[in-house]
């Protein structure tokens, strides 16, 4: 893992162009650095990021080198056509611990109403789509194909909901 140190107006979108390349590895940023979507960085702020898994490297190899830092919370100019009512996906992650052998339905209701699952981590391994049923309106994930949550285990859940502003 390498630090990288976040500059004033730039967001956590910006900090991981830089370090990532891409937006690709976005979510495990701010999991990486225990921070929220909106939480905006100050000058300074340490940023760890894998640099083993780079998903561009061009991008990042031009950033660095060239001394590029992406900082786009500035000055950004008065947009009057923009909308005030408008729609967005808003991915956020959840993980469950199982309290007993053999669970099998889990009920969150952080997941009530969310858009869809992206991935479900059992430990370390995704699950397949076919390995679980996910209830986004009664917010409950459903282990099919035999598998179970021992206790003491935790299930890693990455999903989505749309939000409207």
């Amino acid at each position: 893992m390498r630090q990288f140190k976040c500059v004033s107006n730039s967001s956590f979108s910006d900090t991981c162009v830089n370090t990532y390349g891409s937006m690709d590895y976005y979510v495990k940023g701010l999991i990486d650095n225990g921070i929220a979507p909106n939480d905006v960085p100050y000058s300074g702020q340490p940023y760890v990021w894998d640099d083993a898994i780079v998903r561009d490297q061009s991008i990042q190899q031009i950033t660095n080198t060239n001394n590029i830092i992406y900082a786009t919370l500035f000055g950004l100019p008065n947009q009057p056509n923009i909308p005030t009512v408008g729609k967005y996906s808003d991915t956020r992650n959840i993980s469950y611990t199982a309290s007993a052998n053999g669970e099998t339905v889990i009920t969150l209701t952080a997941l009530q109403g969310a858009e869809k699952v992206i991935q479900i981590e059992k430990e370390i391994k995704p699950l397949l789509d076919s390995q679980y049923i996910a209830d986004l309106i009664a917010g409950t994930i459903t282990l099919t194909g035999g598998l179970s949550l021992a206790q003491g285990e935790t299930l890693a859940i990455l999903f989505s909901r749309t939000v409207t502003y």
